[in-house]
């Protein structure tokens, strides 16, 4: 029996999308990452610039620090965690970002077990 003419055999649908999607995964994957890094950056800044009482009133929409670039550094991270706590791509992105990084360390990890 003869397939329908235009479908996909389960034995040609190896090559479907093969680099193509590779090359799709990786750009998600870096971009991902990108995303978790930053909002990464932004968290331990913020924190950071808290603790060492620079910025005192981090918690209001003014950011006032003692110098200018602890107020462009505080300005960033705070614009940084609004987009990605209020929009969700780039929410989404950094959870993906956090994921593959806890994926490739666990098998990192294993690798390492198993090889020694």
């Amino acid at each position: 029996m003869t397939a329908p003419r235009g479908a996909v055999r389960i034995n040609d649908a190896e090559g479907v999308g093969g680099d193509m999607g590779r090359v799709l995964f990786i750009i998600f994957k870096s971009l991902s990452y990108v995303c978790f890094v930053s909002v990464l950056f932004a968290f331990v800044a913020l924190v950071v610039l808290s603790n060492l009482d620079v910025c005192p009133h981090l918690n209001e929409a003014d950011v006032a620090c003692s110098t200018p670039l602890y107020t462009n550094i505080a300005g960033l991270g705070m614009l940084i965690l609004f987009v990605a706590g209020f929009g969700v791509l780039p929410a989404i992105l950094a959870i993906c970002g956090f994921v593959f990084l806890m994926r490739d360390s666990w098998r990192g990890l294993t690798r390492k077990s198993a090889n020694t």
